[in-house]
């Protein structure tokens, strides 16, 4: 799913976006951990 997106960019346009959905995947994922961190 994200390199079919990073092709489809277009040049360096595409490269932020593809930045940007990294970086907001990896804080999605690091809430989760620190919920999960925090209940248990």
């Amino acid at each position: 799913m994200f390199k079919s997106m990073f092709v489809t960019g277009l040049g360096g346009q595409g490269v932020i976006t593809f930045a940007r959905l990294m970086a907001g995947y990896a804080s999605n994922q690091g809430l989760k951990v620190s919920l999960f961190n925090s209940k248990g």
